[in-house]
């Protein structure tokens, strides 16, 4: 995968926003571009609590862009627009998998439809953090994939996620901490808590550069 770069704020905005009128007026080779420009990171935002529909969910989320075009002047970046759509969609999806528990006996519903293990990581710290990650409330690992995975803002995350700044800074707060909480549970032995101990947050970041989500070609 390409190293994760953490453009600045609006860098590719008039780009995306071309890309996504030229998609929703037809062109399909503008919606193809912006597909691959945007799959591998989209497809990653699904796979830590829903990686069995990730592919799906993906594309689900990019045909909502079309449809929600008048959205993107009032977003804070192209990437807001998008991750709050993705978010929108996972939460939809959540939602329809609780009720279906909730109407099932507990047997006829897989014990586990997400696997953190789906984002491969090179490290054992990675591959602990994902799956803390996965153990966390919706809204605190949605925090946390923004901020760690796409660099986002403040001001970006608080848009993609309909709380305030100051909301967002709060929860960054909590999710770091029991990020780090589970992560060390989950660990055996001294040295690795030491690792996770010592650097959670860079840890959480590199998964970005480590993980291999399908091609981003794929889509569209």
């Amino acid at each position: 995968m390409r190293a994760h770069v953490y453009a600045p704020t609006g860098v590719s905005y008039d780009e995306d926003r071309s890309l996504l009128l030229g998609w929703r007026d037809g062109d399909s080779a503008a919606g193809d571009a912006l597909v691959r420009k945007h799959y591998a990171s989209v497809h990653r935002f699904f796979e830590v609590k829903a990686t069995t529909v990730a592919d799906d969910l993906t594309q689900r989320t990019f045909l909502a862009c079309t449809e929600s075009f008048e959205r993107l002047a009032r977003a804070a970046s192209f990437r807001a627009f998008l991750f709050g759509i993705a978010r929108n969609v996972l939460l939809q999806h959540l939602d329809r998998r609780r009720d279906a528990a909730a109407n099932c006996d507990f047997d006829e519903i897989p014990s586990r439809t997400t696997r953190a293990s789906a984002l491969v990581a090179r490290q054992l710290e990675q591959q602990l953090v994902l799956r803390a990650m996965a153990e966390l409330p919706d809204e605190l690992a949605q925090t946390l994939q923004l901020y760690y995975w796409e660099g986002m803002r403040m001001r970006e995350i608080a848009d993609a996620t309909e709380c305030s700044p100051t909301a967002v800074s709060t929860r960054l707060y909590r999710a770091r901490r029991q990020l780090r909480e589970v992560a060390m549970g989950l660990a055996r032995g001294a040295e690795v808590r030491n690792r996770l101990a010592a650097d959670i947050d860079g840890i959480a970041r590199s998964i970005a550069n480590a993980a291999t989500p399908r091609d981003s070609a794929q889509g569209g």
